[in-house]
């Protein structure tokens, strides 16, 4: 038989909860919106930032959907990892969701150096222009000041 190994539970080393972050309510239908529509293009192929960039209409009607799904089917490339994205309804926010809201904000309040911190900080100099010229566009369709 072996010695048996007991440990005990020090206060100082317990681990802590991490922080909820919660979305302000006037958020909640932009962050809802994000979410259903990067649900709806994970079954579909990636694309390209500099295709997708390519793609976009001009139809006030129809731009905000294409808008936001060329954004968020090249979140992946532009992040240089997949984000995580909760469902629709969901009342805490992830990382990435808390990244993309802000960015939105700072464009649409044309913060030109939040814009430029928020996409420094995680965005590749090359992809850096797209960004924000997606973003910037998603922001003035979705009017967020």
């Amino acid at each position: 038989m072996g010695i048996a190994h007991i440990q005990t539970i020090r206060d100082d080393i317990a681990p802590q909860a991490r922080p909820v972050i919660v979305c302000p309510a006037a958020e909640r239908a932009t962050l809802d919106f994000l979410r259903a529509t990067y649900l709806a293009c994970r079954s579909k192929p990636r694309h390209d930032l500099f295709t997708a960039c390519e793609l976009l209409t001009f139809d006030r009607h129809a731009a905000t959907s294409t808008y936001a799904e060329a954004f968020l089917r090249t979140l992946p490339q532009i992040i240089g990892k997949r984000p995580k994205m909760l469902r629709p309804g969901d009342t805490s926010i992830t990382f990435d969701e808390s990244w993309v809201l802000a960015l939105l904000r700072a464009c649409g309040a044309e913060r030109h150096d939040d814009v430029a911190f928020l996409s420094a900080s995680r965005v590749t100099p090359a992809f850096r222009p797209n960004l924000v010229f997606l973003i910037g566009n998603l922001s003035r369709l979705l009017e967020i000041r």
